[in-house]
């Protein structure tokens, strides 16, 4: 890869493509989950999951990213938004569906019991995004359909310098 490569990659950053989800999560349940019982938790916490656990890290690693995915126009879609644009994160290929999907996640001190709500057939156009840039895809989602992410990309390591004056070394799937 040349310099003029890998500043052309550090421009576009990655493709962070899949289905996003509201994640609530309980833990710390006061008793075990029973059929008609009412359990309470200890803690609470919302947060983006799905792809958006990828689009973040990325963007926390200190590479642009743009997300392929679809988002609810309600408020947990709206919220789950802002928390993209906050983070820098371009939203220019999302988009917009009815209602968020939603996982419901409840631990205990063995394991987690899971219930999700995906109202929309998850149907992103591909053809829409940049390839120029590497595209980060769950495989175990709907857009991973067919084989043009086997044929787009071949894999390289890219070498890309921090703020900081680090070097941080990526291996993607990537013409570019």
């Amino acid at each position: 890869m040349t310099k003029q490569d890998e500043a052309d990659f550090a421009s576009s950053g990655f493709i962070a493509a899949g289905e996003i989800f509201l994640d609530i999560v309980f833990a710390g349940l006061d008793s075990q989950l029973r059929n008609g019982e009412e359990s309470f938790a200890e803690v609470l916490e919302l947060a983006p999951g799905g792809i958006a656990n990828v689009s973040f890290t990325i963007s926390r690693l200190g590479f642009p990213n743009s997300v392929l995915a679809e988002i609810g126009k309600d408020s947990f879609g709206r919220w789950i938004q802002d928390l993209f644009e906050d983070e820098g994160i371009d939203l220019s290929f999302v988009t917009q569906v009815e209602k968020s999907s939603v996982t419901a996640s409840i631990t205990d001190s063995s394991d987690r019991a899971m219930v999700t709500f995906s109202p929309n057939p998850v149907e992103l156009d591909i053809e829409r995004s940049p390839l120029a840039g590497p595209i980060v895809v769950d495989l175990g989602s709907p857009v991973a359909k067919g084989d043009w992410w086997i044929n787009a990309y071949k894999r390289e390591l890219i070498s890309m310098p921090m703020s900081d004056g680090r070097e941080q070394r990526l291996e993607t799937d990537s013409e570019h």
